[in-house]
């Protein structure tokens, strides 16, 4: 009996005792790889609320009330200027949000770079973040807004900023020489995410989504013909979005897939692996 009232006990006091909330400020990012940049940087000393889950397209993502709501409790949003973010925008500046658009003053590749068979799409590539010194520019910005909210912890930051830029200049020095032997090689891809790293190691990227949509036939033959033309050795997919153009070009061209993740949280290990693959699949002798 006095081990069940013991238990009765305990059970009540879990019931009835305050629920402990997290007394860290709160940080809101849209996609996974600013979350990384922002733990990095801003270390133990804030929450991070990430809008676009793992794995969920960030085109079309949609968050529920419950989760908005829970954005809201934000001080500073780091977002990247996505159409799909204006559907929340207007509530969280309402909410006093801070919002910081990390690719506002970096030149942004025009989408006509990024072709589908002869076809070109207008608009700008946002994925911005796939060029290490253009990581760098955005993880400098984020440093500054933190030090700026949170002036207390602005020597941490700004320390933790110096080890990150660091390891990003390494990085981009790493894959250069890794990608030298490659210069010019065409990269064709399910979705078109990979512009700015195209740019900035002097490769090509054709892409087997046009305008957002699934390639229709003439589309698929115009593709195929391409990654022939430019003797494509991979096509790549990706999680987030559709692939079963990409799969049909690959059936077509009896050519492997590979999948990458330019959305992944861990930048380096993601970035890594883009190279990696290039090497792993260019390196060998034309067929």
């Amino acid at each position: 009996m006095r081990k069940l009232l013991l238990l009765f006990l305990i059970f009540l006091g879990s019931c009835f005792a305050p629920s402990k909330k997290s007394s860290k400020p709160v940080v809101l990012v849209t996609i996974p790889p600013y979350a990384y940049f922002v733990e990095q940087i801003g270390g133990n000393h804030v929450d991070i609320e990430i809008f676009v889950p793992p794995g969920a397209n960030p085109h079309t993502y949609e968050p529920t009330p419950k989760q908005v709501e829970r954005f809201a409790r934000a001080q500073i949003w780091f977002r990247y200027g996505d159409a799909i973010e204006q559907k929340i925008l207007p509530f969280l500046q309402e909410r006093k949000v801070k919002d910081v658009n990390l690719s506002r003053g970096i030149p942004l590749i025009s989408s006509t770079k990024n072709t589908c068979g002869h076809h070109h799409h207008e608009g700008k590539d946002l994925h911005v973040w796939l060029s290490p010194p253009l990581a760098l520019k955005q993880a400098k910005k984020i440093t500054e807004e933190l030090s700026l909210t949170w002036p207390e912890h602005r020597d941490l930051f700004e320390k933790n900023f110096e080890e990150l830029a660091g390891r990003l200049k390494s990085l981009d020095q790493e894959i250069a020489q890794e990608l030298k032997p490659f210069k010019n090689a065409t990269l064709l891809l399910s979705h078109p995410a990979l512009g700015y790293f195209c740019e900035r190691y002097s490769l090509h990227q054709l892409s087997v989504e046009c305008e957002g949509k699934d390639p229709l036939p003439q589309q698929v033959a115009e593709v195929v013909q391409e990654a022939r033309d430019h003797q494509v050795r991979v096509i790549y997919t990706q999680p987030q979005y559709n692939n079963k153009g990409a799969i049909l070009i690959a059936e077509k061209l009896q050519l492997p897939i590979y999948q990458i993740d330019p959305y992944a949280e861990d930048y380096f290990k993601m970035m890594q692996d883009i190279s990696s693959s290039i090497v792993k699949y260019y390196g060998y002798s034309s067929r």
